[in-house]
């Protein structure tokens, strides 16, 4: 278990080499979220729980995956997860355009069928 402490400690747990989950109720304070309202707009598999120490003995505390960490980053309003969200627009614009897809082209995402042709005027 790893713990970062940015104002309020976060701890993380590695479920398998290189995969690390952080304790949902961290995070939820952390951000200013409510631990139970997140797990409910949450995808299942981005959940799970792991017995951790707490002060009460061994307990089973629900952790999220990374996926899971940036979808409940993205639901807060706190300063610090605005500058994150910033941060990783940055880099998805940096990365859009390495690969040359213009800005316009990022909605094409949204049509799953690729049924509606760009047209230029």
């Amino acid at each position: 278990m790893k713990v970062i402490n940015f104002g309020h400690e976060i701890r993380f747990v590695e479920k398998s080499p290189g995969e690390w989950w952080a304790v949902l109720s961290d995070l939820s304070t952390a951000l200013g979220l409510v631990a139970k309202k997140i797990k409910q707009r949450l995808p299942k598999e981005v959940l799970s729980k792991h017995p951790l120490p707490t002060t009460g003995g061994i307990q089973e505390m629900l952790i999220v995956n990374e996926y899971g960490i940036y979808e409940t980053v993205f639901e807060s309003r706190k300063k610090e997860a605005k500058d994150f969200k910033r941060w990783v627009k940055q880099l998805i614009r940096e990365l859009r355009q390495s690969t040359g897809l213009e800005g316009f082209q990022v909605f094409r995402m949204l049509d799953k069928n690729k049924t509606h042709p760009i047209r230029t005027q």
